[in-house]
């Protein structure tokens, strides 16, 4: 979720979602990113995703990393 220009509004929403697993903070190049949970399939990933826009109002992104020796890749849905 985000980006959030500042880490306190990132904190904000970190804190209303607290009931989500697996919540950290990451500083990206456009800001700061809330990523939220980790799905082992798709369907389970969507299923996150619908329940952050019916319980909070939240349009969330659904990304896969993958890590190659010692670089990470993102990518979106």
């Amino acid at each position: 979720i985000g980006p959030f220009t500042r880490h306190g509004e990132a904190q904000r929403m970190l804190r209303l979602l607290k009931n989500y697993p697996a919540k950290r903070i990451v500083k990206s190049r456009t800001g700061f990113i809330l990523y939220i949970g980790k799905f082992n399939d798709t369907d389970k990933a969507y299923q996150g995703r619908i329940r952050l826009a019916e319980e909070y109002g939240i349009n969330g992104n659904i990304v896969r990393f993958s890590e190659q020796g010692n670089r990470s890749y993102i990518y979106g849905d």
